[in-house]
Order: C-alpha cells, then structure tokens, then sequence
C-alpha cells in the first residue's frame, strides 16, 4: 500500500525541504522546489495523458476525474516554469559577464 502513494511523498518532501531550505536563505532551495514541481508535473503527465489515451475512461463521472487531473497538471506546470524562473544564480556575478 506504501508505494501506491511513494511518489505523493516524494514531491511532497521535495517540496516542503525546498521552502525550508528556501526560508534558510540557502541558494539550493529554489533548485529544490523546482524539481519538487518538476516530479510532480510528470507525475500528472503520464496520468492526464493516460487517461486521454483510454477511449474506456472518457464517460460517466470519469469527465469530472479528468477534468481535475488536467487543473492539477496546468498549475503544477505553472508552479514548475515560475520554480525555474526564479532559481537564483549564485556563481554569475552582477555585471553578467562572471568577472568582479
């Protein structure tokens, strides 16, 4: 029964170790939180897409399933893209060019 859910805790250690590491000022954080989203977004791919795929589960209350996997996949793809867009660069320096 645990690894049914193995993959839900995996992101959600990614996660909650990312806002900790993120609230500590640590430059891995962001990396962190990203690959949190990063996991969570493929993990919901293969669902969403997998069920599209399967002409059997496109009636009845299977709609309103799909439905909520594709919201959870659109703002797990937001959480990643804006998880990446503000991974702060630690090794560039100011002027952009690496040199002090």
């Amino acid at each position: 029964m645990l690894f049914t859910f193995l993959d839900a805790y995996a992101v959600s250690a990614l996660l909650l170790l990312g806002i900790v590491l993120a609230g500590r000022q640590s430059t891995s954080g962001g990396r962190v939180r990203a690959a949190g989203w990063g996991f969570a977004c493929g993990i919901l791919f293969r669902s969403f897409f997998g069920q599209i795929e399967d002409p059997g589960r496109h009636g009845g209350h299977e709609i309103l399933v799909l439905a909520v996997k594709g919201a959870l996949f659109a703002f797990t793809v937001v959480g990643f893209s804006l998880a990446v867009r503000i991974v702060p660069r630690s090794s560039e320096s100011s002027d952009g060019n690496g040199s002090s």
